[in-house]
């Protein structure tokens, strides 16, 4: 395939042996877009920077759509722009693409309906940028976030049970767990402990569930295993048990110290190798200045915060008219 050469520009055509390049550009040598209809069909768009695409680019009767003869029906994106980019733009050239946006717009309290122009403008204002009514593909994908995030609500499936058993030669631990002075990367979680004096042994598991983000595929939770591992006994004495991993190849490893009497229970992290730690990928893992002390704990209120976040974040994605008249009615 030959690149014929292509001046920049909103839209431009060019020919070479039978195929059609189009390229699009918001801004002179923003990106280079080329794209083969023989190849495609004539109705696909390939582009390397998808974010600030005005849809006029993309729409029908558009001048890429003309230029193109065939409908345009697809937009890929390459370079390092995130593949969400690429669902933006597909949604700016879907036939149900407007209505789709008018229903997030109207979630978001927007009236995406009766003033879809309006709706647009207002929107693009509140996102602190020029009322076009033209979104771009970075706001369509930004007017999809938060529509999908402004529904998800709070979850009361997940286990939030805390406490210690011991009996006979049986003991069992349950609850939350919290590194103690440091933010853990899954918050909502649940650790079960069950440890057997006869065998020698802890089997350890911690599930937890993951908050979804902008960066996220999809804004859904979902519960995943975190760790599922055999600890050995090291001291059984009285209410108190020590363990630590069968395993103890890792970077770094965790000391149990279980406390049935007072009801603490922790895990302490050490360094394990005299240096910075290599893995079997390729990533470096640092050395700890000093242990990580965890404990488990009722997560009630870790959740519980956790929740509250996400509701403060999404209530800020509400149209600003609706926010100022909700806030209104709070100080009467």
């Amino acid at each position: 395939m030959i690149a014929p050469s292509i001046a920049m520009s909103r839209s431009t055509l060019a020919t070479s042996k039978g195929s059609v390049y189009v390229a699009i550009s918001d801004q002179p040598m923003a990106w280079v877009l080329l794209v083969s209809t023989a190849a495609l069909g004539g109705n696909s768009v390939f582009c390397g920077n998808c974010m600030n695409i005005p849809t006029s680019a993309m729409k029908p009767n558009s001048i890429v759509h003309k230029s193109a003869a065939q409908g345009l029906r697809s937009v890929f994106c390459f370079s390092s722009v995130p593949m969400m980019f690429s669902g933006a733009a597909n949604l700016a050239t879907s036939p149900a693409g407007d209505l789709i946006m008018q229903a997030n717009l109207n979630s978001l309290m927007y009236d995406g309906f009766a003033d879809y122009e309006g709706a647009k403008r207002a929107f693009q204002s509140d996102l602190g940028e020029e009322p076009t009514g033209e979104l771009t593909v970075w706001q369509i994908h930004t007017l999809g976030y938060r529509a999908s995030r402004v529904n998800m609500t709070s979850v009361s499936f997940f286990p939030f049970d805390f406490g210690g058993t011991m009996s006979g030669d049986w003991a069992f631990v349950q609850g939350t767990l919290e590194i103690i002075d440091e933010k853990i990367a899954y918050p909502v979680n649940h650790v079960d402990i069950e440890c057997n004096r006869v065998r020698g042994t802890c089997d350890y598991r911690q599930i937890a569930l993951t908050l979804p983000d902008e960066n996220s595929w999809v804004q859904s939770y979902h519960v995943g295993e975190i760790a599922d591992e055999v600890y050995q006994i090291t001291r059984w004495e009285g209410q108190s048990i020590d363990a630590v991993p069968l395993n103890a190849t890792g970077c770094r490893i965790n000391q149990l110290s279980l406390n049935f009497e007072t009801q603490e229970f922790f895990e302490i992290a050490r360094n394990n190798t005299a240096g910075d730690c290599e893995t079997m990928l390729g990533s470096t893992i640092p050395r700890l200045d000093k242990p990580r002390v965890s404990r488990i704990v009722d997560g009630r209120e870790i959740v519980d915060a956790e929740f509250a976040a996400i509701s403060k974040d999404t209530y800020s994605f509400f149209s600003s008219a609706f926010r100022a008249r909700v806030d209104a009615l709070k100080r009467e």
